[in-house]
């Protein structure tokens, strides 16, 4: 996640945790909802305890229904709640179920870049700087990967260059590969 938007979010979960009294004081529901518009084809793992006490999934019949459902997990388990939902594809969520006191903050997740991938750098092997990260920035610039899959490459090994070597590997591999597919529509 860009360190900015993940400061933002933290930021915004620090109000929440510490804003009891501000929502008692207006009278407000203390619970915040999040949306997280993830890459398409991305895994996600959404782990949602007690599913049991708040909906049921089976026989869902209307969007009215959903909407019920969801105000349903709102109202649920006592004052303070932290619900996050997850989709990859916003366009096609029901603008009633996207507004403030549904979904309090839209996030979107986007594509990894450099900034992001300085900080993957850092967090996987410990390091700041490196002679392969300019390198890497510009491949990342010309192909979409998430941010996971450059996690994902960079853990298989804890030796820097092994670990760099890997992510080039991978980062052109990507780039090929978008080649290929671009050479075969224009064919078509």
């Amino acid at each position: 996640m860009d360190l900015e938007l993940k400061k933002a979010v933290m930021e915004d979960l620090e109000n929440f945790i510490n804003g009891e009294e501000y929502y008692q004081r207006v009278g407000k529901a203390w619970k915040r909802g999040y949306l997280l518009q993830v890459l398409q084809g991305q895994p996600i793992i959404l782990v949602v305890e007690d599913i049991d006490c708040f909906i049921k999934l089976e026989n869902r019949e209307s969007e009215n229904e959903h909407r019920r459902n969801q105000d349903g997990l709102w109202s649920s388990c006592g004052e303070e709640r932290i619900i996050i939902f997850t989709t990859n594809h916003k366009e096609r969520l029901n603008p009633a179920a996207l507004r403030p006191g549904r979904m309090d903050m839209h996030i979107h997740m986007s594509y990894c870049n450099s900034s992001v991938f300085k900080q993957l750098a850092f967090n996987y092997l410990g390091i700041r700087d490196h002679g392969a990260f300019q390198q890497i920035g510009r491949l990342l610039e010309e192909v979409n990967v998430s941010p996971a899959e450059v996690a994902g490459e960079l853990i298989k090994s804890s030796n820097v260059e092994a670990a760099f070597q890997g992510l080039l590997k991978f980062l052109h591999e990507k780039i090929s590969e978008r080649l290929a597919q671009t050479k075969k529509l224009i064919k078509e």
